[in-house]
């Protein structure tokens, strides 16, 4: 039996280098990537480093990175270290460094350059083999050299199916750490490693599973990961974790739960800190693959799933897709419906999260994600009012990405908050009975989409729509504005500040509004806000109505000879305010029009007449029918009778809208047309507009396109007169164009954008310049329009497209050209026209499909126009859901860029016979001017045919062989192979090739 000493000295024997065992250090140097070990071991180090160096110098020129490696590494000095004669400390930050320096060379190694570098990494750093006895204490740097191989070994995996790969296992020291004995069955084999082996070893090696997590944080730390690796990481990481799972499933509860417990303890570091680094998004979006699975196969606790949300949304200034799938799913594991506080921070501070909500929502299940959210902003609209929140519920409400069950939450959530009583009465809109909820339960309840479930939920707890709009007794108001003058009192003597009550907002109003002519102007008003404060305060008492009505700012008494008065009025009902509130409104208009000379043309009030008729309260539309039959009173009674006066003045005619260009470009309506207008359309429909919001705009539409009913026998309900529909229709595109209210727009515009012409009057035509106006605004602008009134992005910007008519090319050209160019365009208004473009896709003329759809796939792929993203994925989902007939994809397909130089064009065979051959393409031209956007425009159009139905048409063989011939010839002359675009060439023609054979069959 061997005694211990003899042990210790076998061992020393075996890691130590015998100084005279020269054959032994010749097959050690012989050991290379790059040369055969008979002339490896034939070189010495002054002639490999000037070979090594000439790679490392090409590296620097690649990235100025490997410069600081110059002074260590690659300096003249490395020829004479001696890695036995350097103290412990020395070999560890030796190690340091060559590890740095493999980890940002690892995404190049198969970069001849690279390989240069690495090779006198491998022979002047790895060679010498050392020992350590932890009895005696002899440390010579064989750990550090072990760390080297296990960094050597992590930076060549990613390449593990390559004969590189295979290389360097060769040239391994023997024995394998620990955490690789797995390789050691391929140390001389000459097969490649298959993944499954790196995926099974991940699964069962817990060692290894460490290491390799730890080696991709530790990249991204020092910031020199590339995609290779992490690409390998996270499938090969994320695939471990699946089977790990899967395989506890058949194992008893108690060691299922412990096997989770330690795969969570192993993990979430991992995660925490991969999800920290903002400046890495492929090891981000490995962590939420992770994630993903944990969550769905693994019980996670509460407080887990909290953290894990919160980790996810740290950092986060815009949402990546991948992370709110990630966040969903983890939201469907959770019994609490709301979001953790940080969570729903980070999302609420999103621009664009409910459209990026709405896109995902088409694919899949963000409900619980986006009900939390929901009920988060119900929540905080108690204590800001802000437009945004209330647009964000209402966006996320209407777009079908909540179940029935999970709406009725919501509705019962506002509805609760609305009647939350209410603990800080600081400003007028507080005493209010309404606030913007109640605006928001209203047109959900009319809603096309959750109007029947908003009704329905609030038909099975017995509440009634319309006690929403009731005003206030005047005893009660009273009693609360008394109250509230004693609580200002009381609070003045505490020394507090006062309430804003009526009083206070009186006097905040400016005394000096003498310039500003109408409250529909498109420039900003300076009194507004402080004029509808107080009289949305007002709104509460009469006593403080009829004080509001009568302040001489408002001018009252020259309410029919400017339109100030009016105007004010007009924008308050047509604007984000309680219903109650739009009611009184219209009633002071109306008492108005009684009070003052009729002698006066008030047909500025008709537009936005229509859309309080088709307001979705039911009060505000009976108010309507007042005005309405008011102004019928006006232009069929009282003018007819002063037709021997003079003629009656209009009132706002030249300066309604403020300026004189605007105001003038309105096309207006003469005493007779509007007479007409308000007895045979107006006040027939009345009654129906009372019960249904849509009846006034289906009304209008059967008149002036002229689908009148002719069995009406009723003289009112008489068929109007071509000129009369065409003024009617030029006159409400006018009006649509040039008012400042977007909510005017938004609910006008369907009215118009279904008639498509009248007479000489062509929609497209005359709306076009809106359309154009609104498309060059910026993202930011159309936010605050929108926002500003409570108006709904997304729905105006569906209405507006609705402008573009499938015959007429020029607008579809100028539109598409408009959106595609912006660099940051409104993901409302690109949404809605690749929305419009699919739906009148059919109807278009095929030489406007052909152009449409060439001049889109330029777009998307030229580098040299700045495309938004967004824009770019819109363009291209469009062309994968329309038909495009065979002859288009033959167009695409003829207009590939030629990658390869023998298929670039070649004048004809005589006229090059004459040029001689320096005409001929230099093939080396090639491999610089193909950029990645030509290469993923083929991948586009291959994968586009062979998804489409026309792409099995015979009559793109031809086409299709071009390509492949290319591709071949590409990878020919840049030793850079296409296999991907290869094999979708091929298929493509396999598939026309077996349908051509089945029909042959057939006939």
């Amino acid at each position: 039996m061997a005694s211990n000493l003899a042990i210790q000295l076998n061992q020393i024997r075996a890691k130590s280098i015998n100084p005279l065992d020269l054959k032994a250090q010749k097959k050690a140097h012989s050991k290379s990537l790059l040369f055969h070990p008979r002339d490896a071991a034939t070189q010495d180090f002054d002639t490999l480093f000037e070979i090594c160096f000439e790679g490392f110098q090409e590296l620097c020129q690649l990235d100025s990175r490997f410069t600081s490696f110059s002074a260590n590494l690659f300096s003249a000095q490395s020829r004479q270290e001696d890695r036995v004669l350097m103290t412990p400390k020395q070999n560890s930050h030796l190690d340091r460094v060559i590890d740095d320096f493999l980890g940002l060379v690892g995404g190049r190694l198969q970069l001849e350059p690279a390989l240069k570098a690495v090779e006198w990494l491998v022979r002047r750093f790895r060679y010498e083999r050392h020992f350590s006895i932890p009895e005696l204490c002899l440390n010579f740097g064989y750990r550090a050299h072990e760390n080297n191989t296990v960094f050597l070994i992590f930076t060549f995996l990613p390449y593990h199916a390559s004969p590189l790969f295979s290389t360097m296992l060769k040239i391994l020291p023997d024995p394998l750490p620990t955490r690789f004995k797995f390789l050691a069955p391929y140390l001389q084999s000459p097969t490649a490693v298959p993944r499954q082996v790196f995926i099974h070893a991940a699964a069962h090696n817990i060692d290894f599973f460490k290491a390799f997590n730890t080696y991709i944080v530790r990249l991204c730390q020092k910031n020199e990961q590339n995609a290779t690796a992490l690409a390998f990481w996270s499938t090969t990481a994320t695939e471990a974790l699946a089977r790990k799972v899967d395989q506890s499933r058949n194992m008893r509860q108690g060691a299922q739960k412990q096997i989770h417990e330690d795969l969570l303890l192993m993990i979430l570091p991992i995660l925490n800190e991969g999800l920290s680094l903002n400046h890495v998004p492929d090891l981000k979006m490995a962590c939420y693959m992770m994630v993903t699975v944990l969550a769905s196969k693994v019980y996670l606790d509460e407080h887990v799933l909290v953290s894990m949300m919160n980790a996810i949304t740290s950092g986060w200034d815009t949402a990546p897709h991948a992370g709110l799938i990630c966040l969903s799913v983890l939201a469907q594991q959770r019994k609490k419906t709301t979001l953790p506080a940080s969570t729903f921070k980070a999302l609420q501070a999103l621009k664009t999260i409910s459209d990026d909500l709405v896109i995902l929502g088409r694919k899949y299940d963000v409900s619980r994600l986006a009900l939390g959210l929901v009920l988060g902003v119900i929540n905080r609209s108690c204590k800001s009012q802000d437009s945004k929140h209330i647009n964000l519920i209402r966006a996320v409400i209407e777009s079908n990405i909540l179940s029935a069950k999970y709406v009725s939450v919501a509705i019962m959530a506002i509805i609760r908050m609305i009647h939350k009583p209410r603990e800080h009465l600081h400003t007028s809109r507080t005493l209010d009975s309404q606030n913007p909820l109640t605006n928001l339960l209203l047109w959900l309840a009319d809603s096309q989409t959750v109007g029947h479930v908003v009704r329905s939920t609030l038909n099975k707890k017995k509440i009634d729509l319309e006690s929403f709009n009731s005003i206030q007794p005047a005893d009660t108001a009273d009693e609360l504005n008394h109250l509230l003058e004693d609580a200002e009192t009381a609070k003045a003597e505490d020394g507090q500040p006062p309430s804003q009550g009526f009083e206070y907002l009186l006097e905040q109003i400016p005394t000096q509004i003498a310039s500003e002519i109408s409250f529909l102007s498109h420039s900003n008003s300076s009194s507004f806000a402080s004029l509808s404060d107080a009289f949305v305060s007002a709104c509460q008492s009469p006593r403080f109505f009829e004080k509001f009505l009568n302040l001489a700012v408002l001018r009252r008494r020259l309410a029919l000879q400017e339109p100030f008065f009016i105007s004010f009025f007009i924008r308050i009902w047509c604007g984000p305010f309680a219903a109650n509130v739009r009611v009184t409104a219209i009633t002071a208009v109306i008492d108005c029009l009684k009070d003052q000379d009729l002698n006066t043309d008030v047909q500025m009030i008709l537009p936005y007449m229509l859309h309080a008729l088709a307001d979705p309260s039911k009060s505000v539309r009976h108010a309507a029918v007042d005005l309405a039959l008011a102004l019928d009173h006006i232009y069929n009674d009282v003018m007819p009778q002063q037709k021997h006066e003079l003629k009656p003045h209009a009132l706002g005619q030249d300066q309604f809208q403020g300026q004189h260009e605007r105001t003038e470009r309105i096309s207006w309506l003469s005493q007779d047309e509007i007479a007409k207008l308000l007895s045979n359309v107006i006040v027939p429909s009345l009654e129906e507009c009372r019960l249904d919001a849509s009846q006034v705009s289906h009304r209008l539409l059967s008149c002036i396109k002229k689908t009148a009913h002719k069995q009406e026998s009723d003289l009112r309900h008489a068929e109007l007169k071509r000129p009369l529909r065409s003024s009617l229709f030029n006159s409400f595109c006018s009006h649509v164009i040039h008012t400042p209210l977007y909510s005017v727009k938004t609910r006008l515009l369907p009215m118009v954008t279904q008639i498509k012409q009248v007479g000489n009057s062509s929609c497209s035509k005359l709306m076009m310049p809106l359309l154009v106006k609104i498309c060059k605004q910026t993202r930011q602008e159309l936010e605050d329009a929108c926002n500003s009134e409570q108006t709904d992005a997304s729905q105006f910007a569906n209405n507006l497209m609705a402008i573009i008519s499938p015959a007429d090319h020029e607008s579809i050209e100028t539109v598409k050209d408009l959106i595609m160019l912006t660099d940051s365009p409104s993901p409302s208004m690109t949404e809605a026209f690749f929305r419009r473009l699919r739906k009148i896709w059919p109807l278009m003329k095929h030489q406007s499909q052909l152009i449409v759809t060439k001049t889109i796939l330029d777009m998307s792929f030229d580098d040299s126009i700045s495309s938004h993203e967004y824009t770019q994925t819109e363009a291209l989902h469009t062309l994968q859901n329309v038909h495009l007939s065979s002859e288009i994809l033959l167009a695409l397909l003829d207009g590939l860029p030629t990658l390869s130089s023998s298929h670039q064009q070649k004048p004809p065979s005589p006229k090059r016979r004459r040029i001689g051959l320096e005409s001929t393409p230099d093939a080396s031209m090639s491999q610089d001017t193909v950029s990645p956007a030509q290469t993923r425009k083929i991948s586009f159009v291959l994968e586009v045919v062979g998804s489409s139905d026309t792409g099995k048409d015979p009559s793109l063989l031809g086409s299709l062989l071009r390509i492949l011939g290319d591709l071949l010839a590409y990878g020919r002359q840049s030793g850079r192979h296409s296999d991907f675009l290869t094999l979708m060439a091929v298929e493509n023609l396999l598939v026309i090739s077996k349908t051509a054979e089945v029909r042959s069959w057939s006939t």
